[in-house]
């Protein structure tokens, strides 16, 4: 079954416009479907066999692979694109088969129930590196913020939920549980296939993309349904830069003990942590600001004062509790 996931038939590509594709592609798609939906009753034998090993890896590089040439479809601007409707609706439904099924082979590494197949998981985890899980859980992430961007509708209600599922199931692959009181605990810890610099990155990159739609809504006039993303993505903007700091003394103290370099994040990557604290109290002045475009008066004023704080007092407040 492993085999045949990773390598499926060649199908048309999503903008064959040969004559009579048209009506083809769209099948093709969704037998592609199909193959996706199998990899998710993969699970490894309780005995290790390098066959699997081998076949699972090309699987799951199959998948990201097949993950990047999808997006391309409904990712390019309008003036771009040439696929036809039914073809970028079957490209979303391949896509959101694509998360799913990644969502399930990365959960089945760090919630399995199952003792040995733990174990096993867990020496495998050791002999292939925390990079390559890393890189796995960022492909994910990647394709939910893609997913909840492009199926945003301001005017759409239905569609604006949809997008906030996303990014809520992008929050729950990193372990954080959204609850009503906006609350995120202070202690919180990576998935155990993640590295903390790793994670820090995406709670940064996770408190972007809510952001990033809140303030889309914001534009738009949607105020309340700004709020709803807003209030996620500042609490976690604050919680990143915790991470990151801990991060960096962590870094810092290894440094003096043995003298090293410390490991220093590419130039894009430290431009986002840079915007993050630059720009944090300014997130947090846009959701106080949306509150008052809805005539909640007291709580844009408390958080007013709150978005005029240093980052790190901010992010040992809990969220937006003392609020409500």
């Amino acid at each position: 079954m492993v085999r045949n996931v990773a390598e499926p038939p060649n199908y048309p590509s999503f903008d064959d416009h040969l004559p009579g594709a048209e009506e083809d592609v769209p099948v093709s798609i969704r037998e592609t479907t199909e193959h996706v939906k199998e990899a998710r009753a993969v699970r490894p034998p309780l005995e290790g066999q390098d066959d699997y090993k081998l076949a699972e890896s090309k699987m799951r590089r199959a998948l990201d692979r097949l993950k990047r040439a999808a997006v391309k479809a409904i990712d390019a601007p309008d003036d771009m694109r040439v696929s036809t409707d039914s073809v970028v609706k079957a490209v979303r439904t391949l896509l959101m088969d694509i998360a799913t099924t990644m969502e399930a082979l990365l959960s089945a590494v760090s919630t399995v129930r199952d003792l040995v197949t733990h174990v096993l998981l867990v020496l495998r985890l050791q002999v292939q590196g925390q990079e390559s899980a890393s890189e796995d859980y960022a492909s994910l992430l990647d394709l939910f913020f893609v997913l909840a961007r492009t199926t945003l509708a301001p005017n759409n209600p239905i569609l604006t939920d949809a997008a906030y599922d996303l990014l809520f199931r992008a929050a729950r692959l990193l372990g954080f549980q959204l609850t009503n009181d906006y609350e995120y605990p202070r202690m919180i810890s990576p998935p155990s296939s993640v590295t903390e610099e790793a994670f820090a990155n995406f709670v940064r990159c996770l408190s972007g993309a809510f952001h990033s739609l809140g303030g889309t809504l914001y534009q738009t006039g949607k105020y309340g349904s700004a709020i709803r993303f807003l209030c996620r993505g500042c609490p976690l903007g604050t919680v990143a830069l915790r991470l990151r700091r801990s991060c960096d003394l962590r870094n810092l103290s290894s440094a003096q003990e043995q003298p090293k370099t410390p490991k220093t994040p590419g130039s894009k990557e430290a431009e986002g942590w840079g915007q993050l604290h630059d720009q944090l109290s300014r997130r947090w002045e846009l959701l106080g600001v949306s509150f008052s475009k809805i005539g909640d008066r007291q709580v844009s004023q408390s958080l007013r004062l709150l978005s005029n704080m240093d980052p790190e007092p901010l992010s040992s407040t809990g969220g937006l509790r003392s609020f409500h």
